[in-house]
């Protein structure tokens, strides 16, 4: 199973909402720091694919927020 986040469709256009969010999400869902998961989180960015509309760019700030 794999275990998503949909970011809210209110704060997608709002910077500082979306660096809470992410504050938010690092807190309830990252267990380890980022350097001893680095590269199963590059393996998982590489499997990314996107067609049509995206909403990466929320998406990027919310993960930098996070790893901050």
């Amino acid at each position: 199973m794999v275990n998503t986040e949909v970011i809210p469709h209110h704060i997608t256009s709002n910077f500082e909402a979306l660096q809470a969010y992410g504050k938010q999400q690092a807190k309830e869902r990252m267990r380890e720091p980022l350097k001893t998961t680095k590269h199963v989180m590059l393996g998982k960015l590489a499997q990314i694919h996107t067609t049509g509309a995206t909403c990466l760019g929320p998406a990027v700030l919310t993960s930098v927020a996070m790893a901050a």
